[in-house]
């Protein structure tokens, strides 16, 4: 980085923000705590702890990708997903027919869930965000 260029040191303070933002994300949504709706018959639910894996390796037999995964209690995700939406996205790749069968499904119960009405839905938006106003801040 040249020392003098303004427009390098603005790029640098940004990526700053952004890892530090990514951060306090990850540490507020993505890490995984068992609750006794989510924890039942001595089994999580969430499948955690999850294996971790200390480098990205492929199968060359069955091309099957294992990623980089160091804290077994964090879901997997990538940094610019997090930033953008700012919650707990659970990045999966599906190029096996039975991930992206377990993703429809796990779709398709979601969304033929009972409606909620719509001034419910907004009552719970407002909670989650009076609850975690933190998230909004990451310098608090």
């Amino acid at each position: 980085m040249d020392v003098d260029c303004e427009q390098c040191k603005e790029v640098e303070t940004w990526w700053g923000y952004f890892r530090h933002l990514v951060d306090h994300l990850i540490s507020k949504v993505n890490v995984h705590s068992c609750h006794e709706n989510t924890y039942a018959m001595g089994k999580c639910q969430g499948r955690f702890p999850r294996a971790t894996f200390e480098a990205t390796t492929v199968d060359p037999e069955t091309g099957h990708i294992d990623m980089k995964k160091r804290e077994p209690w964090i879901n997997t995700f990538t940094p610019l997903l997090t930033y953008l939406l700012r919650c707990n996205t659970d990045v999966m790749l599906l190029r096996s027919g039975t991930a992206i069968k377990a993703v429809l499904i796990y779709v398709s119960d979601y969304i033929t869930k009972p409606s909620l009405k719509m001034h419910g839905f907004f009552n719970v938006i407002k909670s989650v965000f009076q609850r975690n106003k933190d998230m909004l801040d990451p310098s608090s």
